[in-house]
């Protein structure tokens, strides 16, 4: 197997996640990020490749791979990860994090036994999944479902207007004590991923009470980032914005509705996890963080430092 080192990526046919898209890549590189795409090829063949982020932070060279690598066939994987570590180490990276974007089976693991696995990760290590081509009103629990039909005849639409859904967003993450983005990043966001990313919002008269980010990316739309006016709570335009957009994204063909994030540990994601899962959303684990130290000594440094 042999590698090509290429600025682009040469064939998008393979099953990605939109963090290994020209797109992510090009918005990481404004925030701080370099970027390669790595190409993995078996008898001149294309079987896979994937995104990789170059950060330094201080003293550190960081090697992130974000839901990847993508590939053909998973026999290929240990091949491709010795390619992958080779080029850091190449590079003098002071070592390699991947996140992959295989669902959690302790087989797989075998694949990773050089690596250690990490408890800092930079994606959700869960997430809730609503299958689009499934009854999506069906799978939401019975005693939920009168939540999003309705009754007070909130208005489902698009908008092209970042401020008011970073108004909403932005009093959300305060009132949770969580640590938020700024304006400046949709914006960023939104100059690369155009049209892919897409604005929804509930209104009640000229009012906007919810609102939410997403991303459009092959067969799948991602719910990234949302805020509510919490005065509202009892119209639950949180579940008319999550549900309209599932029918949305189903009418335009798209298979799966990633709502991005849950924790089963973490007592503060506890009220958005039930949300999701209020809505249909079925659990999905990933396989993990993982880290393969390069430089030792600094990736010991680097996690004191944590």
């Amino acid at each position: 197997m042999n590698i090509k080192i290429l600025s682009y990526i040469e064939d998008n046919s393979i099953e990605s996640n939109f963090l290994q898209s020209i797109e992510w890549a090009e918005f990481k590189k404004k925030e701080g990020w370099n970027y390669y795409f790595l190409h993995f090829y078996k008898d001149d063949n294309l079987v896979g490749y994937t995104l990789l982020l170059e950060k330094i932070e201080k003293i550190f060279k960081i090697h992130y791979i974000p839901r990847g690598p993508n590939i053909k066939k998973i026999e290929y994987l240990p091949e491709i990860l010795s390619l992958i570590e080779k080029f850091s180490k190449d590079n003098k990276a002071s070592f390699l994090k991947i996140e992959p974007s295989f669902e959690y089976n302790e087989s797989l693991l075998v694949y990773f036994k050089d690596y250690k696995l990490s408890h800092k990760s930079y994606q959700p290590e869960d997430t809730a999944i609503i299958y689009l081509e499934e009854d999506i009103l069906k799978n939401i629990p019975s005693k939920k479902r009168g939540r999003v039909r309705n009754k007070s005849n909130l208005i489902f639409r698009e908008t092209y207007n970042i401020e008011s859904f970073y108004t909403l967003y932005s009093n959300t993450f305060k009132n949770k004590n969580f640590k938020g983005r700024g304006l400046e990043y949709f914006k960023d966001m939104k100059e690369f991923f155009k049209d892919d990313m897409k604005i929804f919002e509930v209104a009640q008269n000229k009012k906007i009470i919810s609102s939410s980010v997403n991303i459009f990316y092959k067969d799948t739309v991602t719910y990234l980032y949302s805020g509510s006016d919490t005065s509202f709570n009892n119209l639950y335009p949180g579940y008319v914005l999550v549900y309209n957009t599932a029918l949305f994204a189903k009418e335009k063909g798209f298979k799966y509705f990633d709502l991005w994030g849950i924790s089963y540990d973490n007592e503060s994601w506890k009220g958005f996890s039930e949300f999701k899962f209020n809505l249909g959303g079925k659990a999905k684990k990933f396989l993990g963080s993982f880290d393969y130290p390069i430089n030792k000594v600094l990736y010991s440094l680097y996690k004191k430092l944590g």
